[in-house]
């Protein structure tokens, strides 16, 4: 549970960051959920499988993946 109220937060607070200044800046947050680390698989199979249907995308997150997103937010 602390993770999803972290996750809350975060996102929380983007959106509120983003309403004030979201005509000059661009506020964004990276909050993948469950990924797929040693810890992350330890859900098992059934777990992953429920919540890849919850999720936006379909599928588990790993960590090449929030590597990516985040490199291309940094790009010019």
């Amino acid at each position: 549970m602390g993770y999803s109220v972290t996750e809350a937060a975060a996102l929380h607070l983007m959106k509120h960051l983003a309403l004030p200044v979201g005509s000059k800046i661009c506020v964004n947050a990276v909050v993948p959920g469950l990924l797929l680390t040693d810890w992350g698989k330890k859900y098992g199979e059934t777990a992953i499988e429920w919540l890849n249907q919850k999720a936006i995308l379909k599928h588990e997150t790993d960590l090449e993946d929030c590597a990516n997103v985040n490199w291309q937010r940094i790009q010019p």
